[in-house]
Formats: C-alpha cells, structure tokens, sequence
C-alpha cells in the first residue's frame, strides 16, 4: 500500500510539472511572443500576421513612403542617365574640337558623330537620292538647301572672331541698320560654301542646262575662275580632312573583275542638326542687305589691297 501511494504522489508530481512546463505563467511563455493558442494553431498565427501586414499597407504614411521610395529611384536613374548623356557629348565636342581650328559652332550644335551608311552605289537605282537626279526645280531646291544658299551667314561677336584667328579691325562689321546691334561680324559655316562649290560642279555637267542661255558663245572668265575656285576648294577639303576609312571588293554577278564596296559605315557628324541651327540663325534677307558697292563702306574701314589675296 505504501509503494502504491508512493508511485501515486511519483505520478502526480510529475503531472505538476508538466502542467507547470505548459504553463502561460512558465518561462517558455514568459521569454516568448508565441501563446499556447499559437502553438496549437499555426494558421491562426499567420493570419494574425497577414491582417498586421494588410493594415500596415492600408494606412497612408505607408504609401506616402512608398511613393517617396519610388520617386527617389526615378529621380536617380534619370540622373544617371542624363549624367551619363552629357558626359558622352562632352567627350564627343571636345574630340573633335582636338582635331579642329577654333569654331563657336561646337558650343552650339551637337555634331557628335554617328554611324552612318553612305550610298556608294555605281548604277542609279529607282531609289536614287534626289542630289543624284538629273535637272529640275526639286532637285535644284534640294542642293540650294543643303548649301544653305540665301541663308549663308550668321554673325558672330568680336572676341569668337578673334579667337577664331582674324583681326576684327581688319573685317566687314555688320551696319546698325541691320538690326543685330553693334559688333557683330559676318561669317559662313565652311561646309555650306564647299557644298556651294560642289553644286556649281554638279551644274557644270549640265553645262545647257545651266548656263546655255547665259552664255550662248561659251563661258566668260569669271565662268571659269568660278568653276577652278570650286574644284580647287572641293579637293582641299578633301585632303585636308582626309578620311581613310577602308572600302572592300567583292565578287558580283554583274562585273567580271572584283568591284569595290562604296557603299561602307562612316561616323559622320550631325549634318542636319548643323543645317537646322545654321538656318535658324541666318541672318534674314542677307542678300538684300549685303553692300552693293563702297558708298555705304564706313570712311576708317580697313581695305584688303587686290582681291584680298594676302592674310
């Protein structure tokens, strides 16, 4: 009888204690944020939590976060973007000042270079570029226009002049009654002339055309002078920039010997957002208000002797 008792008051103690390690009152509860309803169910803890999270993004100050967050990031990225724009036309315009005479142009035009396929092709396609066609009044406006022909000059100040190399005392000044104000210089952009010149060789070839009418007994002089001035130009240019991008050949159906391929990638600058600019700046009616003869020439101009031959 006393071994059953004692075997009673065994079981029974250790029954206390069990119920005192599952207590809510016992340490395990105490150090923890789990309950004993948690623990007998899991789901509940993580509905619990599913409805902690959904008030959270219910309430305004986390969506004013949010939106601060996602603004931030926008803000940076365009940033980097606009940062790493800049930085690639810095080193562009300052590449090709490195290889350039001084000119205010790189300043205000991008000319940033690009990959370009120019159109070697021999035989005229039915596709043919305009400045390839034979004489009309399109293809005659299509040249004028990219030769910047009646919007040729802009003015520039006295100190771009003279960085540009040219003693402002010795040069046309633009009159007050143009209306620009006072010091301010006439100028061409280079390539607009060259492209001049290169127009007045296309006109040649269809010399009837052109000039048939004008000189019914063949070209004066100045015809000619004109003409040897352009080619003259045309091929300094040429030999002055001096491109020596390399062109293959290749078997064709069409020729028996290997023909070249014209028709290759060059980086070419920003020719139209030059033609737009220049346009834009021209000084209007030029022709109009150019000098007719020395009557309106202001009595202490510098005069060039000759044609001005000398520099």
């Amino acid at each position: 009888m006393s071994s059953t008792r004692g075997s009673d008051n065994s079981d029974a103690e250790a029954g206390e204690a069990l119920l005192e390690k599952h207590s809510p009152s016992s340490p395990r509860f105490s150090s923890s944020s789990e309950s004993p309803r948690q623990l007998l169910c899991p789901s509940c803890s993580y509905k619990q939590f599913h409805e902690k999270r959904s008030h959270i993004f219910k309430t305004r100050g986390f969506w004013l976060a949010y939106l601060n967050i996602v603004l931030f990031l926008t803000s940076v990225i365009l940033l980097i973007n606009i940062t790493g724009r800049h930085s690639f036309y810095s080193g562009a315009r300052e590449a090709l000042k490195a290889t350039s005479s001084y000119s205010p142009i790189f300043d205000a035009v991008n000319l940033t270079p690009k990959l370009t396929t120019v159109d070697g092709r021999l035989h005229v396609p039915a596709n043919a570029s305009i400045f390839r066609a034979e004489p009309s009044s399109e293809t005659d406006a299509a040249w004028d226009d990219i030769a910047a022909e009646a919007y040729e000059v802009i003015l520039v100040d006295e100190s771009t002049l003279e960085r540009a190399g040219f003693n402002p005392e010795r040069y046309f000044k633009a009159p007050a009654s143009w209306g620009h104000g006072e010091g301010q210089f006439p100028v061409q952009i280079d390539v607009f002339h060259q492209i001049h010149c290169l127009n007045a060789l296309r006109k040649q070839m269809h010399y009837q055309h052109y000039f048939g009418d004008e000189f019914p007994n063949g070209p004066d002089k100045m015809h000619w002078m004109h003409q040897r001035h352009c080619l003259h130009m045309v091929l300094q240019s040429l030999m002055c920039n001096a491109n020596v991008d390399i062109v293959p050949h290749r078997w064709v159906e069409n020729d028996a010997v290997p023909f070249a391929q014209f028709g290759i990638q060059r980086k070419c600058r920003n020719f139209e957002g030059l033609r737009e600019w220049n346009k834009e700046n021209a000084v209007k009616n030029v022709r109009d208000l150019w000098p007719r003869n020395k009557d309106v020439m202001p009595k202490d101009a510098f005069v060039w002797p000759g044609f001005g031959e000398s520099s």
